[in-house]
């Protein structure tokens, strides 16, 4: 590694239904600075660490994510595309 680069801890959950708190998402969150997820997984994050928030779309659900958990890369998969913040 080059001088002045860390290595990354990443978030790839699987998000099950009923296994998953906002405890454990916060904590996760909280430990990486990478995290990978799709769309649907998004919605259930951000539906569960911030209730009753209306998000207009997924830019915005991501940008709140990011900037709330300090994260460096956000990668939302699309089905067939794949989008990187």
């Amino acid at each position: 590694m080059g001088q002045g680069m860390s290595r990354g801890r990443a978030n790839d959950v699987n998000l099950r239904k009923n296994f998953h708190s906002r405890s454990i998402l916060e904590t996760s969150l909280h430990i990486v600075n990478v995290m990978k997820l799709n769309d649907q997984e998004l919605h259930v994050r951000c539906r569960v660490l911030e209730p009753g928030h209306d998000w207009n779309n997924d830019d915005n659900r991501t940008t709140a994510i990011t900037d709330r958990f300090s994260l460096d890369v956000v990668t939302l998969t699309r089905g067939s595309g794949t989008l990187s913040y």
